[in-house]
C-alpha cells in the first residue's frame, strides 16, 4: 500500500469551492484549528489576551490579533505553535484538529479523511501510515457527487478504501475499455456487490482447481461477466449509453 496523492491536472488550476456539497462535507485545516482554540479559550474561561499571556509563559511571542486571525481561520498555526496550544490548554494535539466534519482540506489541493488524520497523529489505528489517502479537493467532490447518484453513503472508512481501489490495475483496465473513469468503475462495484471490481471477480474463483492456462482462460471469462454486470449498471445510471444491440425491438422492423 503506498500514499495516494493525484494532482489536479497539467493545467494546475484549483477547484473553486462553490459546491454546498462539499461546504458542508470539508473544512479547511485552519478553520478546524481556529473553530478548536475558540472553543478551548472560551471553556477555560479566558480571554484572548489571557491566552497571550499563556503562551508567552511558554517561550512563544504572540500578539491578540494573532490569536483573532487564529480563531477566525484566517492564520494557520505553526508547528510549535500548535504543539504549546495544546500544552497550555491540557489537551492531546488530535483534540485541536478534531471535527464532525468528514474531512479536512490540508492545502489548495489536497484533502484528508477527519479520521485518517487523527490516526495519523496519535498513531493508533492500523498501520502503515503511509497508506493514509490524500485526494485533491475536486476529485473528492465528484466521488460523492458521483456516490449519491448510486445512492451510496460514503463514510470516512469507505472513502479511503474507495481511492486505494480506484487505483488496481483491474479497475483501471475496466474503466479504459467501458470509457469509465475507475472511480466510477469502483463506486459501481461497490453499488452492485459491496466490494471492488476486481476482489468480486476473484471471489468467482476461490474454490476453482485449474491449471494455470485453465485459470486465465476462466479469470478472462469471470472479468467479461462482471464486467456486463457493470456495464448495464452504468447504463441504467447514463454514464454509458446503450447501444442499439443492447436496446430492445418491439415487434419485426417494418419495411
Amino acid at each position: 500500500m503506498r500514499l495516494l496523492f493525484r494532482p489536479l491536472g497539467s493545467s494546475g488550476k484549483f477547484f473553486k469551492l462553490t459546491s454546498v456539497e462539499l461546504i458542508v462535507s470539508v473544512e479547511s485545516l485552519k478553520r478546524v484549528i481556529g473553530d478548536n482554540v475558540k472553543h478551548l479559550r472560551e471553556a477555560a474561561g479566558w480571554t484572548q489576551g489571557q491566552l497571550v499571556d499563556q503562551l508567552r509563559r511558554s517561550g512563544l511571542e504572540i500578539s491578540r490579533s494573532s490569536i483573532a486571525w487564529l480563531e477566525t481561520g484566517r492564520r494557520e498555526p505553526g508547528t510549535a505553535e500548535l504543539l504549546l496550544l495544546a500544552q497550555v490548554f491540557d489537551v492531546p494535539v488530535h483534540e485541536l484538529v478534531s471535527t464532525d466534519v468528514p474531512e479536512i482540506q490540508l492545502t489548495s489541493e489536497a484533502v484528508m479523511a477527519t479520521g485518517a488524520l487523527r490516526d495519523l497523529i496519535t498513531g493508533e489505528g492500523e498501520p502503515p501510515y503511509s497508506s493514509r489517502v490524500v485526494v485533491p479537493v475536486a476529485e473528492s467532490h465528484r466521488a460523492r457527487r458521483w456516490g449519491q447518484r448510486l445512492g451510496l453513503n460514503i463514510d470516512d472508512a469507505l472513502h479511503a478504501e474507495l481511492y486505494f481501489e480506484a487505483e488496481q490495475s483491474g479497475e483501471i483496465d475496466v474503466g479504459n475499455r467501458l470509457g469509465l473513469d475507475p472511480m466510477q468503475v469502483t463506486l459501481l462495484a461497490y453499488a452492485l456487490w459491496g466490494m471492488s471490481f476486481s476482489d468480486r471477480r476473484d471471489a468467482d474463483l476461490t474454490d476453482v482447481a485449474a491449471s494455470p492456462s485453465s485459470m486465465r482462460m476462466l479469470k478472462a471469462h469471470a472479468t467479461r461477466r462482471r464486467e456486463a454486470e457493470l456495464k448495464a449498471k452504468a447504463q441504467e445510471v447514463g454514464w454509458l449509453k446503450r447501444t442499439r444491440s443492447a436496446r430492445k425491438r418491439v415487434g419485426p422492423r417494418q419495411k
